[in-house]
């Protein structure tokens, strides 16, 4: 064999500039090569053709340090394989952008028919990386992990990072080619207050806490926003503001479907203002909310006192309810039915000024009407057995209530208004008695009424 042994140094000018020293061996007898290459720093911005063509088409800037090593036999191109200290690299796909630090081991095959592109394979050990541009989460910083690309197709074998004050963990791989699809997994202890933030829709609701987060994405990058993203999320220990109303100690399992722009919970549990509730159902994130929710709860009837709709006539309510209620409708504009099962309630009404104790049976309710059957009732030391409805709550109240004590039986209709209560009709039957009023009973007290009253 005669082999020559060569040390080569000087300034590279294409396919970029570069300090480059060259060592290793030559045989003389076949031309083959063996040759150990390291660089000074190279600019990838500045790389020209055809390197440049060999490089994916994301990679728009930083700075690579190279150490090659140069395999080339006789009877065709070389290979290369080594490793490349990187800083300052930018990877760009649309709207999605990353900066980041990276120790690279690499190798590039020639290709076994001509003309065909080069096997590039890489995998990078990224450091000190961060993120603009991300779906939700807005940016992330503190990136690092593996990255791997293989035949075309770039793999993220675990890469951490920090978006919203908390730590998530990414797996994805997506081919290098136009229009190809990235799938993604994102595994992340979302902090729910950061996200709301993010998120306008949720802002009202104030919602605090954690929730643990599986998202997956699949679909173009470049067809954002129109790509499908399902995530889960466990809720722990949360909290949200309803109303007047505090939810506190939520835990549960929601559901968001991107492309639907839809929340879905599935056992949603916690306390209102102290009382157990549990909710499922979904949330319509449109630029209106829509909701569409069914609410189990155990509760106080104090809670009515809270109700815009009955604080007018309410001056007092206390005792446990059990209470079920669906919610549907935009947000502003919520429309609620339900039912209530009263055990030992009392409730004190500013007008007519009447006061009901130990308070038992269902009452039927929305927002605009309440109504119950044999309603069970203590007023003035005497059981009474209420049925009848309340309607028009919004606007003005319509009674239509009957009584029964147990030696007489009252039944009234009336309406309620700003200054006075109409009454249509109400009767008393006592034994052979029978008085009917009607007229108008005002609600000042320095005012008179005017009714007229009939009977035997």
């Amino acid at each position: 064999r005669r082999t020559a042994a060569f040390r080569i140094g000087g300034a590279l000018r294409l396919p970029c500039e570069a300090d480059v020293s060259i060592a290793g061996d030559y045989r003389l007898d076949d031309g083959s090569l063996r040759a150990d290459v390291v660089t000074s720093e190279i600019g990838l911005d500045q790389i020209g053709p055809p390197w440049r063509q060999r490089l994916p088409a994301e990679l728009r800037g930083g700075v690579a340090q190279l150490t090659l090593n140069v395999i080339r036999d006789a009877s065709g191109p070389p290979a290369i394989s080594g490793r490349a200290q990187l800083s300052g690299l930018v990877w760009q796909r649309q709207a999605l952008r990353m900066t980041t630090g990276a120790h690279v081991e690499l190798s590039a095959l020639p290709p076994a028919v001509a003309g065909q592109p080069w096997a590039v394979a890489l995998r990078a050990s990224v450091r000190d990386g961060a993120i603009e541009g991300l779906p939700i989460l807005g940016g992330a910083d503190r990136i690092a992990g593996q990255v791997v690309l293989q035949d075309g197709v770039l793999t993220v074998d675990r890469l951490e990072g920090r978006s919203l004050g908390s730590t998530w963990t990414l797996q994805a791989s997506m081919a290098l080619r136009p229009g190809a699809t990235l799938e993604a997994r994102l595994d992340m202890p979302v902090p729910l207050t950061a996200l709301a933030e993010r998120l306008p829709a949720a802002r009202p609701w104030q919602p605090a806490g954690t929730a643990d987060v599986v998202a997956v994405w699949r679909g173009p990058p470049a067809q954002w926003p129109h790509v499908e993203i399902l995530a889960t999320a466990q809720v722990r220990e949360a909290s949200a503001v309803w109303q007047s109303s505090r939810l506190v100690g939520l835990n549960g399992l929601l559901r968001y479907d991107h492309l639907a722009r839809r929340v879905t919970s599935e056992g949603l549990r916690g306390l209102a203002d102290g009382y157990p509730v549990a909710a499922h159902g979904a949330v319509q994130l449109d630029a209106s909310p829509w909701i569409d929710l069914a609410l189990e709860a155990q509760a106080d009837a104090r809670l009515a006192t809270r109700l815009p709709q009955l604080q007018p006539m309410l001056r007092e309510a206390a005792g446990p309810i059990q209470a079920r209620l669906t919610l549907r409708g935009p947000i502003s504009n919520l429309q609620w039915t339900g039912e209530a099962a009263l055990s030992d309630v009392r409730i004190a009404w500013q007008q007519p000024a009447l006061s009901l104790e130990a308070i038992r049976g269902v009452v039927e309710f929305s927002n605009d009407h309440v109504a119950s059957r044999q309603l069970t009732l203590r007023t003035a030391q005497h059981a009474v057995t209420l049925s009848g409805s309340v309607t028009g709550l919004q606007t003005a109240p319509r009674l239509a209530l009957t009584a029964q004590l147990p030696a007489a039986t009252v039944a009234l209709n009336a309406v309620v208004g700003d200054a006075s209560v109409e009454v249509d009709r109400l009767e008393l039957a006592a034994g052979r008695s029978r008085l009917q009023a009607r007229g108008q009973l005002s609600r000042d007290p320095a005012r008179a009424s005017d009714v007229t009253i009939q009977g035997t």
